[in-house]
C-alpha cells in the first residue's frame, strides 16, 4: 500500500502552514490570517507564500470552514 500524506483538512490549516513555513518564505498561519483579513489580493498572497492563486483559494476555503466550526 502506497503512503498518502495527510490532507490539510485532517491536520488543520494552522498546523500545516506552521509546519511548512520553510516552503512558504517563512510565512505561517498568522501571516496568512493577517493578509486574508486585510483583504490582500490573492495573487499577492500567493507570491508571498510561493504558491499559486488556486492554492490560496483552497486555503481560504479550509480556513473559513475551520473558523465556522470553532
Amino acid at each position: 500500500m502506497q503512503y498518502k500524506p495527510p490532507k490539510i483538512e485532517d491536520i488543520g490549516l494552522k498546523n500545516y502552514l506552521n509546519q511548512t513555513k520553510h516552503k512558504h518564505n517563512d510565512c505561517g498561519y498568522d501571516e496568512f490570517v493577517k493578509r486574508y483579513e486585510l483583504n490582500e489580493p490573492k495573487t499577492v498572497m500567493a507570491r508571498a507564500f510561493s504558491v499559486d492563486r488556486l492554492t490560496i483559494n483552497k486555503w481560504i476555503v479550509i480556513y473559513l470552514k475551520e473558523i465556522n466550526f470553532e
